[in-house]
């Protein structure tokens, strides 16, 4: 448990650094405005998102943290919630489409279609499997690694203001690659033979479901609606500059987001298990 901590706190670490290191070469070569085009565009698939996401991270996280020795249980779990996160993703991508055919503020339809394909990786890379599992180390690797070569890329590849694109699809890779190496590293952890529709419990899921992402998207609403109104109401210009301000609020948020993440999973096993004295030891 200490070490998983220590895992996520250098995570943040370097999380924090990617920004610091790319943002000031970003903002000067593409300019204010085709930066906050992009945050436009990005906090609105952000957004839209924790309704896709319908609370199932932090929600899969306690579920499966408390059955991480069952194979056959924690499956079952992870079978409903990645079914309930495809479907909740097919009636976003309907509104996606409808906001590129009707509304203003989306006529860059190209970057918008390119940023939300972060919702179908969210929803087949299940991030949350691997910080139930606990494997905060195998996490703080896979995300060096393509934080790297984003900024490899962003580099190679973003040179002036007419690469916003390029920008983009190199965002979109870091992601993207994230959920592949999820997937890839998920085959062998699930036991795909218990995943049937016939074990699903999927109604039993609901209201908890919907606890937790009443509470998420409160919790997700500064920073990603906040954005998406200012792009509305005013110009690209002004989401470029508030959208980077707003990020020293996001440091502390993120630092103290990093220490109680890897703890939930197994507060969840011990109360599960009735190991309420080592459960007291780690409050």
């Amino acid at each position: 448990m200490k070490s998983n901590l220590v895992y996520s706190v250098i995570g943040v670490v370097f999380q924090t650094l990617f920004p610091l290191i790319i943002y000031p070469y970003i903002t000067r070569v593409l300019g204010v405005a085709n930066l906050g085009e992009y945050n436009f565009y990005a906090s609105t698939v952000a957004f839209l998102a924790l309704f896709s996401g319908f609370g199932i991270s932090l929600y899969g996280t306690k579920e499966i943290g408390k059955r991480k020795d069952d194979i056959q249980a924690y499956s079952v779990v992870f079978g409903e919630l990645v079914s309930i996160n495809l479907i909740m993703s097919f009636i976003i991508y309907i509104l996606i489409f409808v906001l590129i055919l009707f509304a203003e503020s989306y006529q860059n339809y190209k970057l918008f279609l390119i940023t939300s394909i972060t919702i179908i990786g969210n929803a087949v890379g299940a991030e949350y499997l691997f910080v139930a599992l606990e494997k905060q180390k195998f996490m703080l690797i896979r995300n060096i690694i393509f934080k790297i070569l984003s900024l490899v890329f962003i580099f190679s590849f973003v040179r002036d203001e007419s690469d916003l694109i390029a920008y983009a699809i190199i965002m979109l890779i870091s992601t993207a690659g994230v959920s592949v190496t999820n997937i890839l590293n998920y085959i062998n952890k699930i036991d795909w033979k218990v995943i049937r529709l016939k074990n699903f419990h999927i109604a039993a899921c609901i209201i908890p479901l919907v606890q937790v992402f009443i509470m998420d998207t409160m919790n997700h609403y500064y920073g990603t609606m906040d954005i998406v109104i200012l792009g509305n109401l005013d110009t690209v210009e002004s989401v470029g500059y508030y959208s980077v301000a707003s990020k020293i609020y996001f440091l502390s948020y993120t630092f103290l987001a990093s220490t109680a993440v890897p703890l939930l999973p197994r507060a969840a096993y011990y109360i599960e298990n009735r190991l309420f004295v080592e459960y007291d030891a780690m409050l």
